[in-house]
């Protein structure tokens, strides 16, 4: 066997063992063995070792020290204990010594790091303290080795000293470590050497605060399930730690306090310890930080831990000294100083001039540096001090735009809030803020949640609050952000609800849970719930934006009501003002508001309550508790009132009708003694609202009326107008109060006329100069003005300047009055409306005056005004100064006036006390026709009772003794009238004796039918009614009750009569009365028919036209606004016992008589009479017309024939009534149409007769308006031809001769001519007139030549002189070729005759065919207008149909135009005549950079069956965001949704009604095809569709503004730009990184 070299060799430990192997293998046995040693030379040493030994040798280290330490170094994985602790140092050694890169030792520390738990099982709390100090400073976060360091920090946690524990918490926050158990238990550690009296002595304040300061660093909270021990840990470091701060350093100091502010122990239970701690810590810093202690840093992190912690007491000094420190460093402080610091002084808010002066000088140089939570905290803290600096302002707007899509939201928030504060308007930023936050809501609303997103894209609820704030304040009206800003609000709000949800309970709407609140709030979730504080924000910024978008309006009282009274004082007052400034009207809501709000009245602040008064007086709601403690609060606190406070306190007052003269004479005297702080506007306004009050203060009115006089410059319209009525009711309280009749006192001039005229001529003069803003109120008070001064003081009348005396006289010709008088009138209104119908007393309701409108009037001078609530001060009898100014106007006026008050009816409980009431009204009636002698009430009585049981005349002829004859208005109104109001009154007079004539005794057309159908049944008299007045004699008529029957029993109107007898119940007379209409009738009630109605006056046709036809009135004047029903208090006095129709309630008559059917009437053919309506608008319906025409009598039968040409049939079921409603309604436009109603005759033949008459003379006018233009030599030029192939193909065809043209109907349509071109002109200005009124509100900046540009001609030929005239005398002559196929039609109308209207078109002829075989020739229609004065007349019908006789080739098949989207009217036109959406085109008006686009809807009508342009997909993914209204083909919806996607492939959107609109209660997705919806007029944008257009287009300029600028950067710097691009629904995001 051949020898072989063996080694035993350490460094050769397989081949040994190899050896040994096989030599057991079972090889020959080996006698000799031989061994050849190895070389006795020097082994050469490690190139790695060599390397780190020449290293060290460059920096001069000891050789000796560097051969220990490189043989110290691991060599193997399996080392001992103390291997592993001279391994560490060695490497500490050579990364810190020798300065040897971290890569150069990778392997050795690639050994060490896998160390097992045998070698790290045998270290001592000394040796773990020194590893993690070697391994913190050698920033080596070594995973492995750190985890088993900290599990044997836990077994010998007991045993660590405070040292220890210091330095291995340290090395935790050094290397990032997130240890929690180790940490806790460490934590623990330290806490149990505090309370150990021999071991605290070791503990010293560094120890605490190493410990303190890791859980902020690493995010450590001490909220979990071991909270209680946490506490108890931390309220011994806070004890520790202020015993110790002595000997502390202000670095630590700094780090110990940031940490325990940042932990927030403010809800805790250690709050108290905490507190003590910055107590201590205030006072012992103050001076050491003033004798020059702590850097920048420090001082800044001091000051931030304070703000934090919101350690307000005993802060102040400590804030002067840092402040005063600060500024000696100012030069060395950067970016996160100076925002620490400005926080700091914000938080806590210590104002600082000093350094906030200083500080800007600095910033500015290196304002660069800033990030985006440095730029935005510094605009925070600038306007929370209230110091605005426009440099700096400016600086930071601009770095701002460079950064904003890097911004937070809370970055945004403070940057917003900052300069909103401020009220810096910087248009560039806030535009690009206001983008930034729709961009975020809506297209980056699907990132909310996204890992990479970085919290860009979801806002929580502080910032949305300071958003909203921030941008009401700098006036931002875009109704667009705020609803983004409320939908994410909105959307915050339903996930924290959705995590405190009680679900346990089945079937009942899940309510906030307040145990699962508590719960997660002590875990240390934030649930970002609405608050108070901030829901009080929020709602003030909305109202103060004037959102209006109904949402909100639902929104917000569950929110307020959530609360649950969890707000603060002025917090409930700002939730009531801005819900009342929003129109929101919820009783619940503002009762719970209230409720909350009665205990807490003694501790709000004047201002609250001033708020709160104010938000009760506008929401009309009333609690007598708040008041009265409201003003006892006040009037104690009245010297901390400002004038702000002063005037709202007044308004209140005035608005509610609360007279309280002491707390008002108290507001009057700290008005004047800051008289010199109020603006002249709050002058006039606590004036008026004193005036208002009836109070006498003759020398607080001198005092402010001579200070108005002095500062009437300062004055508006509104103010004017306002001291002028005042004046007025201090004048008519003076004559109140002095007891002298109007005729008496025509002569003296009241206060404050005698002494104060100036003052009211110079306040006539400010509303003179301002007549171009006036407003309907201040008419209305200029309207009471005149008539006070012409009849009560003529002589200052007289004084006046001719200018005034025209003021007032043109105010005088403008109608302020309610159209509808129905919506005005209140339900006791009506009710003693009918009562006084029932006694005779015929009225009429609701009469306008001149400004006034009258109650009731009976005849022409007695007039009765009913008295409600709001004509008296609230909780007294006393008469408000208005009603006493009205009384005293209308007596003048020669009428001779009754008030029935409230209080008075309220008391006549039964139908006996009522009769007597209302009787009383007769004497009125008779004392004001000059009768010497008046009779008594027992006399009207009997002659009321004679006429209800038919045996006597009418009151008015029994009392009266004659026939009244019509008298003239009062004399006000009957000198100095002018033509127009002659005419008026004439037709006035007119139209009430055709009405008298139809009305005998004052019965209208449906009485008439009752009394006809009673007076043909035959009544038995009953031995009861010859005996009546017998039973009933004249000495007891005192006592009216009432029986179960309806109205009156007669046998019993008095307890004790002649006759001690009782009669039976089956002999008494029961009478049924018509309530309001007169005489009773014998007969039985018909039904439910309800005769609850007003007896002339008014106009009772309005509120019928609006409710049936649901079209919107309009908006009425000052006199008596339409607020619905005048209701409140005078719904108290409702009759609980009998129904509208006099019959008790639930009486044997709900149930018993069958309903009244008309057995007379069968079908169309009426008995009665009937009439024949043409001209109706399409779709009417039968109850649309039954509400209009049955004004004119009870309807029998409707029957509408829905033809091309829509008429009905109407039936009435009393002869003569057809007469009438022809008389009412013929000539009466009803929806732009105008109606043309004839009467039917009694034989249906003739009837049908005359119907066939019209319709021929119908056929007729239109087949002559078809062919009127073949009489136009221009068209026998151009279409002669053709036009007599097609005459005879026709006569061939029908065997007739086409009708002739009328006479004189040639000349309505022609072309244009030369002497037609200045009309012409004119007619195209009206038409750019109308387009630029159309986008007026759209586009402010928008200029009429813009659109002259657009629609006339170029801007070169309309600024050449003459330019436009020439092209138009071109197109007539035909010498341009470019507007030889242009022509013009021209229509005239109107007596004489003017042209009114035209049609501009253009003819393509061309020889191409298209892949159908049909020709390609079309015809554009390039302009079609009528003027507004003879629209609906069908001008514009005529030239349409006279332009498609005139075209007779194929292009006559193909017509094409475009329409203005905003036109909406002119689209639907164009759909009635056969024109279909086909595309969407658009424009620039005025330069393309200023961004004013419109949109063009394109509209074609063709005879092709198919074409391509009805598959052209108009919208795709631009559209992504918008909210529309969609119908869907089975005629569901509409619904709200919002365009969430777009799918290419299948040419489909994707909708989601989250938030919008819902479907069988839940939100709902589906992909639909929004073009074909939008074509066919299903779907439609909320918006305009310019505004979505050219937000699209913009988007567009912005991605091709991001290529070109990433194109010129490629080419600058190609290597170290990084281009980021994002790419959200259709719209790119383009980030330069």
């Amino acid at each position: 066997m051949r020898p072989m070299r063996v080694c035993q060799s350490l460094r050769f430990p397989r081949a040994w063992c190899a050896y040994k192997a096989l030599s057991r293998a079972g090889r020959p046995h080996v006698t000799r063995v031989t061994v050849i040693p190895l070389d006795s030379a020097v082994p050469e040493e490690d190139p790695k070792l060599r390397f780190l030994r020449e290293e060290a040798a460059k920096v001069q280290l000891d050789a000796e020290v560097t051969d220990a330490m490189l043989k110290d170094l691991p060599t193997q994985r399996h080392m001992s204990k103390t291997a592993l602790l001279q391994g560490i140092r060695s490497l500490h050694w050579f990364q810190t010594e020798a300065q040897i890169r971290v890569e150069h030792l990778n392997e050795y520390w690639d050994l060490l790091e896998n160390v097992g738990w045998d070698q790290a099982r045998g270290l001592l709390p000394q040796d773990l303290a020194e590893i993690f100090q070697l391994l913190s400073v050698c920033k080596r976060p070594s995973t492995e080795l750190v985890r088993l360091m900290s599990q044997q920090c836990r077994l010998l946690c007991r045993t660590f000293g405070a040292p220890e524990v210091a330095q291995v918490v340290r090395a935790y926050g050094a290397l990032s470590f997130r240890s929690a158990r180790s940490i806790q238990q460490l934590s623990r550690r330290l806490a149990n050497l505090l309370a150990d009296p021999e071991a605290q002595r070791t503990v010293t304040g560094a120890h605490i605060v190493a410990v303190a300061g890791v859980y902020p660093l690493l995010q450590l909270t001490w909220k979990d399930k071991h909270q209680d021990q946490a506490l108890r840990t931390w309220k011994a470091f806070a004890v520790g730690l202020a015993e110790r701060f002595p000997k502390m350093t202000c670095r630590e100091a700094a780090v110990g306090l940031n940490a325990f502010a940042r932990l927030r122990f403010d809800s805790s239970s250690i709050h108290l310890q905490v507190s003590r701690l910055f107590v201590v810590a205030a006072a012992e810093l103050v001076p050491r930080v003033a004798g020059g202690d702590g850097a920048p840093r420090e001082l800044a992190l001091i000051a931030n831990a304070f703000a934090k912690a919101r350690a307000m007491a005993h802060v102040q000094p400590l804030m002067k000294a840092v402040s005063a420190r600060a500024v000696e460093q100012i030069e060395s402080c950067n970016a996160q100083d100076f925002s620490c610091l400005l926080n700091a002084f914000t938080q806590l808010t210590v104002r600082d001039p000093p350094f906030f002066d200083t500080a800007p000088t600095v910033m500015l140089g290196i304002l660069g540096t800033f990030s985006p939570q440095h730029l935005s905290l510094t605009a925070h803290a600038y306007a929370k001090q209230q110091v605005r600096h426009e440099a700096l302002f400016d600086k930071v707007a601009d770095l701002s735009l460079r950064l904003l899509d890097r911004f937070t939201p809370l970055n945004l928030a403070n940057l917003a809030y900052g300069y909103g504060r401020l009220q810096v308007q910087h248009q560039e930023l806030v535009k690009a803020l206001a983008d930034e936050v729709i961009y975020r809501g809506t297209i980056g609303k699907s990132l909310q949640d996204t890992a990479g997103s970085g919290g860009l894209y979801r806002f929580p609820l502080s910032p949305l609050e300071r958003l909203t704030q921030a941008f009401a304040r700098l006036s931002v009206k875009d109704q667009r952000l705020y609803f983004v800003l409320f939908d994410m609000t909105r959307q915050r709000v339903r996930e924290a609800v959705r995590k405190v949800k009680d679900t346990t309970v089945d079937g009942v709407e899940a309510k906030v849970d307040k145990s699962r609140v508590a719960s997660l709030i002590s875990r240390g979730e934030d649930l970002d719930m609405p608050t108070g504080h901030g829901l009080s924000i929020l709602l003030s910024a909305f109202a103060k934006s004037q959102a209006n978008f109904h949402t909100l309006v639902r929104w917000v009282p569950r929110q307020v009501t959530s609360l649950d009274g969890q707000y603060s004082t002025i917090q409930l007052a700002r939730m009531f003002n801005a819900c009342t400034r929003l129109g929101i009207s919820h009783s619940p809501m503002y009762s719970d508001l209230l409720q909350f709000a009665k205990p807490r009245v003694p501790q709000m602040s004047p201002r609250a309550l001033t708020m709160l008064l104010r938000s009760m007086a506008r929401a009309k709601v009333s609690s007598r508790v708040v008041i009265r403690n409201a003003l006892k609060v006040i009037s104690a606190k009245a010297s901390d009132l400002d004038v702000v406070d002063v005037c709202a306190s007044l308004v209140a007052c005035s608005e509610m009708n609360y007279r309280d003269e002491r707390f008002l004479r108290l507001l009057a005297s700290v008005a004047r003694t800051r008289m010199n702080e109020m603006s002249g506007s709050q002058l006039a306004t606590a004036f008026a609202c004193y005036a208002q009050m009836r109070i006498q203060h003759a020398a607080w009115f001198d005092a402010v009326l001579f200070e108005i006089f002095q500062r009437q410059h300062e004055l508006g319209e509104k103010d004017a107008t306002n001291v002028a009525y005042a004046m007025l009711l201090l004048a008519a309280v003076h004559k109140h109060e002095s007891q002298l009749a109007p005729e008496q006192s025509l002569g003296q001039v009241p206060y404050p006329f005698d002494v104060h005229q100036g003052v009211l001529y110079s306040m006539l003069m400010v509303t003179n100069n301002n007549r171009n803003e006036l407003s309907y109120p201040a008419l209305y008070q200029l309207q009471m003005v005149e008539l006070f001064l012409r009849l009560l003081t003529p002589s200052v009348y007289d004084d006046m300047r001719q200018e005034l005396k025209s003021l007032l006289a043109k105010a005088r010709k403008v109608n302020v009055v309610v159209d509808d008088y129905m919506q005005s009138s209140s339900r006791l209104h009506r009710r003693i409306s009918r009562w006084f119908m029932r006694v005779g007393l015929q009225h009429r309701s609701e009469v306008f005056v001149g400004p006034f409108m009258l109650d009731m009037l009976i005849g022409e001078r007695v007039v009765v005004e009913i008295d409600g609530p709001s004509h008296f001060y609230r909780d007294t009898n006393t008469r408000t100064a208005s009603s006493l100014l009205k009384h005293l106007l209308l007596r003048a006026m020669g009428f001779h006036v009754r008030h029935l008050p409230y209080q008075e009816w309220q008391q006549c409980g039964t139908a006996v006390k009522r009769t007597m009431y209302c009787s009383e009204f007769w004497k009125d009636v008779v004392a004001a026709t000059d009768n010497t002698r008046l009779p008594e009430l027992v006399d009207i009585l009997d002659v009321v009772v004679s006429w209800q049981i038919g045996e006597g005349p009418h009151p008015s002829a029994a009392l009266l003794r004659q026939e009244q004859a019509p008298s003239s208005l009062p004399a006000f109104y009957s000198e100095e009238l002018e033509d127009e109001e002659r005419e008026l009154l004439a037709a006035h007079a007119e139209a009430e004796e055709s009405l008298a004539k139809d009305r005998a005794q004052g019965l209208s057309s449906r009485d008439r039918l009752h009394l006809d159908r009673a007076s043909a049944k035959e009544v038995e008299e009953t031995p009861m009614e010859d005996q009546l007045r017998e039973l009933f004699p004249r000495s007891k008529r005192r006592v009216v009750r009432r029986s179960t029957a309806g109205l009156f029993d007669f046998e019993a109107m008095e307890a004790e009569t002649d006759s001690e007898e009782e009669v039976p119940q089956s002999c008494h007379p029961i009478f049924w009365f018509v309530a309001g209409k007169g005489p009773f009738s014998m007969s039985e009630p018909e039904g439910d028919e309800d005769f609850g109605e007003y007896s002339g006056g008014g106009n009772p046709r309005a509120s019928a036209f609006a409710r049936a036809f649901d079209v919107e009135e309009q908006e009425p004047g000052p006199v008596r606004r339409v607020r619905g029903r005048r209701a409140g208090p005078y719904d108290e006095a409702v009759e609980v016992d009998t129904d509208y129709n006099g019959f008790p309630r639930f009486s044997q008559y709900d149930w018993d008589e069958p309903d009244w059917e008309h057995d007379q009437f069968d079908g169309p053919q009426t008995v009665g009479s009937a009439i024949f309506v043409r001209n109706l608008p399409p779709g009417v319906e039968g109850h649309q017309l039954k509400h209009l025409f049955e004004e004119a009598g009870q309807i029998a039968n409707i029957q509408v024939d829905q033809g091309p040409l829509p008429t009905a049939t109407i039936g009435y079921l009393r002869q003569g009534v057809g007469h009438d409603a022809v008389q009412m309604f013929h000539g009466r436009y009803l929806l732009g149409y105008e109606l043309k109603v004839t009467p039917k005759a009694a034989d249906m033949p003739a009837a049908r007769k005359v119907d066939d008459d019209f319709w021929r003379q119908e056929l007729r006018d239109m087949k002559q308006r078809g062919e009127l233009m073949r009489n136009d030599p221009w068209v026998v030029e151009q279409f002669g031809d053709e036009e007599r192939a097609d005459r005879k193909a026709g006569r061939k065809e029908k065997g007739k001769v086409p009708q002739e043209a009328a006479p004189g109907a040639q000349e309505l349509v022609k072309r244009l001519a030369l002497e037609d071109v200045d009309e012409f002109m004119k007619l195209q200005d009206q038409f750019v007139l109308e387009h630029f009124s159309l986008t007026a509100k759209l586009y402010e900046q928008v200029t009429l030549p813009d659109w002259q540009h657009c629609l006339l001609c170029p801007q070169h030929i309309m600024l050449t002189p003459g330019g436009r005239l020439n092209q138009i005398m071109e197109m007539v002559k035909q010498e341009n070729p470019a507007l030889r196929h242009l022509h013009v039609l021209l229509v005239a109308a109107g007596h004489p005759k003017k042209q009114v209207g035209y049609i501009m078109f253009q003819v393509h002829k061309s020889g191409k065919r298209r892949s159908d075989g049909t020709s390609a020739a079309f015809v554009q229609v390039k302009q079609l207008f009528v003027s507004s004065k003879h629209r609906r007349h069908g001008l514009g019908k005529l030239l349409f149909e006279s332009m498609l006789q005139v075209l007779k080739g194929p292009e006559k098949d193909d017509l094409r135009l475009s329409v203005l989207d905003l036109n909406a009217a002119a689209f639907k036109w164009y759909i009635a005549r056969g024109f279909a959406l086909v595309g969407v085109v658009w424009e620039y008006l005025g330069p393309q950079e200023s961004a004013h686009l419109v949109a063009y809807q394109v509209m074609q009508r063709t005879s092709r069956k198919a074409a391509k342009s009805d598959k052209a997909i108009l919208f795709r993914s631009e559209v992504i965001g918008e909210v529309i209204s969609l119908t869907y083909p089975d005629k569901s919806g509409p619904f709200d949704v919002t365009i969430r996607g777009w799918i290419e492939s299948e040419q489909l959107h994707m909708v989601d009604s989250r938030n919008l609109s819902s479907f069988k209660g839940e939100s709902f997705t589906d992909l639909i095809d929004f073009n074909e919806a939008f074509k066919s007029g299903r779907a439609a944008f909320h918006r305009k569709l310019s505004l979505v257009l050219r937000d699209v287009e913009m988007t567009k300029l912005f991605v091709r503004e991001a290529k070109a600028q990433d194109r010129e950067l490629a080419t600058a710097a190609p290597k170290t730009r990084v281009r980021k691009e994002l790419r959200l629904g259709g719209r790119r995001r383009i980030k330069i990184l």
